[in-house]
């Protein structure tokens, strides 16, 4: 009995907590800028291989990679300017498998951080002509993630083949593959997203991290033919791809030969139906995507926001 109560007692002194404030040293907060990540997949990540690769990709000034276990890394960061740019370009990626990264903040512990979002660059194909504006742009990237920013270049110098913007993507959810345009005179037609440096994804659930071999679904469906909801097509091209033309490949139709409902550049719900690999899109979308399938049917209004 006596012994039980000392316990009893000993656990509440334990339990009892002990404020604790760290002191700042300046000269340790100016040289040590610290980013946590974490690769986005279950198989066997190697370290030394990982450390090399992201210093080369990286140079950075200075940079000190510590493994934190279960596949988290902790990389210090010499200057500012350094982890600006890792931060700007992200995406990253290792041997396709996605990393995701958190800049710490004073206080935050790296092993409880929640690493479930990253940023990407989203292109928009098959949007009518002279509609690209930031506001559609906006109305898009809630709908994929977060909004973040719009770029504006493209706009600058001229390009007028699709529309570009940034967002941050839960991860936990599939990708957005389309979204429903409602155009004018009561047409409707889709707008189309192609994630720039894509990494390693499921056809069959359209989420990152795995492939459709990994997926569990596969011990249901055993070897029976399946029908994949996403594709190849969500993969924008590289830079090295789009400049490997052949001048023989054309951009559009010529107007000598374009359809009657060409002229508002955009195929229309129904009479043009996006085709991949011989096959209409929408027969494609496997039973696990069909939520997906009815949200990006829901129609987006265009035409609020400064038309450029």
């Amino acid at each position: 009995m006596e012994a039980d109560t000392v316990n009893m007692s000993l656990e509440d002194e334990e339990e009892e907590s002990i404020p604790c404030e760290r002191e700042l040293n300046n000269d340790d907060e100016d040289r040590w800028i610290c980013l946590v990540g974490r690769a986005l997949i279950d198989c066997v990540i190697h370290f030394l291989p990982l450390k090399r690769t992201m210093a080369d990709l990286w140079h950075p000034l200075g940079v000190i990679i510590t493994y934190l276990g279960g596949k988290r890394y902790l990389f210090r960061v010499f200057y500012e300017v350094d982890i600006k740019r890792v931060l700007d370009i992200m995406s990253w990626t290792f041997n396709r498998h996605l990393l995701i990264f958190h800049r710490l903040s004073i206080g935050e512990y790296p092993k409880q951080i929640s690493l479930f979002y990253s940023y990407f660059w989203i292109q928009v194909h098959n949007l009518p002509y002279r509609v690209i504006s930031e506001g559609l742009a906006r109305k898009l990237g809630e709908f994929v993630g977060q909004f973040i920013q719009f770029d504006v270049a493209l706009i600058s110098r001229g390009e007028q083949r699709y529309m570009r913007f940034r967002v941050k993507i839960d991860l936990r959810l599939a990708l957005k593959r389309k979204k429903k345009l409602t155009l004018t005179k009561g047409q409707e037609g889709y707008a189309y997203f192609q994630y720039v440096r894509l990494p390693l994804f499921c056809f069959l659930c359209g989420k990152l991290g795995h492939w459709e071999g990994f997926f569990p679904v596969r011990k249901i469906i055993e070897i029976q033919e399946v029908i994949f909801g996403w594709n190849l097509s969500l993969r924008a091209p590289s830079r090295n791809e789009l400049l490997a033309r052949s001048i023989w490949l054309m951009e559009e139709l010529p107007s000598e030969i374009k359809k009657d409902n060409s002229s508002i550049g955009m195929e229309l719900y129904g009479r043009g139906r996006r085709r991949i690999d011989g096959e209409d899109f929408s027969q494609r979308e496997w039973s696990v995507g069909q939520r997906e399938a009815i949200i990006e049917d829901t129609p987006v209004k265009y035409g609020e926001g400064k038309i450029r």
